[in-house]
């Protein structure tokens, strides 16, 4: 029997691939996203690869919703046996910038919905005695970079939570893992540009070079982006593992950045750090 799917964040990226990824290895995936037609676009293209995906509407910030979408996949499926919390985004900019409400934003949708979700599959998972949580982290829930301080946060909080908490299931054999990818040729870096928009980056801004530097950054990191694929290929991995490790890097260059935190002191790997952020001493 195909074991049953479900993933948030579906609408492009690392979710909308991993969803066409499973379901071409004959993984029952239920894919959701918040907008119908990102939803009917990827349940066409699952069809011309001969599969069938199906798309549930979801905000992971809306608790109702939420319920809901979980409660019908068990009462269709009677089971859950991989919930694959992907949703999220990236809030940049200086902390001293931003507002009550996109701190709230940032950790409503990376944190408290990637933990409401958890919440709504353990009960289901206990009792079928089975199951496996993918987090969708970061090389950012592991090294904190420079006006990326919330988002740092969240990636951090999730990876904490899921450490604890992969103790707590292994006596239900619910196994808990951790994705890290480095930079991936999404709309991560759109969105994040977006949202940096509005605030006070002008030349006044004492931040001003800081954050020209990073645009500059991000733009020349996009020719070695890595592939969505490549993070599909690794969450695939880490749930046909045996027995799954709770850390998994995401991709190439995520492998190679924690590679180098892991070997270098650590002065003078955040020295490196903040030198590629363009912090001037």
């Amino acid at each position: 029997m195909a074991e049953v799917v479900l993933i948030t964040g579906c609408s492009s990226g690392i979710g909308r691939t991993t969803a066409l990824y499973l379901a071409n290895r004959d993984y029952t995936v239920y894919a959701t996203a918040r907008k119908q037609e990102d939803l009917k676009s990827i349940v066409e293209d699952s069809k011309k690869i001969g599969k069938q995906i199906y798309g549930a509407q979801l905000d992971v910030n809306d608790v109702t919703t939420c319920r809901k979408v979980v409660s019908a996949i068990v009462k269709k499926e009677g089971k859950i046996d991989i919930l694959i919390n992907n949703a999220g985004f990236g809030q940049m900019g200086p902390l001293e910038d931003l507002t009550d409400k996109q701190i709230r934003d940032q950790m409503e949708t990376n944190f408290f919905a990637s933990v409401r979700m958890m919440q709504l599959v353990i009960p289901p998972m206990r009792n079928q005695r089975k199951g496996k949580i993918v987090n969708i982290s970061s090389v950012g829930g592991r090294i904190a970079f420079p006006l990326a301080s919330i988002y740092n946060a969240s990636k951090f909080a999730l990876e904490g939570l899921s450490e604890s908490i992969s103790g707590e299931l292994k006596q239900f054999n619910i196994d808990v893992i951790l994705i890290e990818p480095g930079y991936v040729k999404t709309r991560f870096a759109e969105t994040a540009e977006k949202k940096i928009e509005g605030m006070n980056t002008g030349k006044e801004s004492p931040y001003h070079s800081m954050i020209t530097h990073w645009r500059n950054m991000y733009n020349k990191m996009e020719g070695n982006a890595g592939k969505p694929e490549d993070v599909a290929e690794v969450i695939f991995k880490s749930i046909t593992d045996e027995n799954p490790k709770l850390r998994y890097a995401g991709n190439a260059n995520a492998r190679q950045t924690l590679f180098l935190k892991k070997m270098l002191p650590e002065s003078i790997f955040n020295n490196e750090v903040l030198r590629r952020a363009g912090v001037k001493k």
